[in-house]
């Protein structure tokens, strides 16, 4: 049951990820109001790290940006170490 909710968790957190990745890529290019990188640093802390990873090559959406460079594949790495700590992989 555990398994479940936490699977849940982590797949609608990085479908949000994604999303406001893509979000904010589209207002960059049409020059409206961004989402902070904080708040974007957040949500990958919190568990979408893996989805703005992937969704920001896709895009290629700060791939330049040396926070989101080293910060992106730590949250990932922490939350695969997390996760094999905590027995559910």
């Amino acid at each position: 049951m555990e398994a479940l909710i936490l699977f849940g968790y982590l797949l609608v957190i990085n479908i949000i990820a994604a999303t406001l990745f893509i979000g904010d890529k589209q207002a960059a290019r049409a020059k409206k109001r961004r989402i902070s990188e904080k708040n974007l640093l957040t949500i990958a802390f919190l568990g979408g790290a893996l989805g703005m990873l992937i969704t920001g090559q896709v895009i290629r959406h700060k791939t330049k940006k040396p926070v989101f460079k080293l910060l992106l594949p730590v949250f990932v790495l922490a939350h695969a170490t997390l996760l094999i700590y905590l027995g559910f992989i």
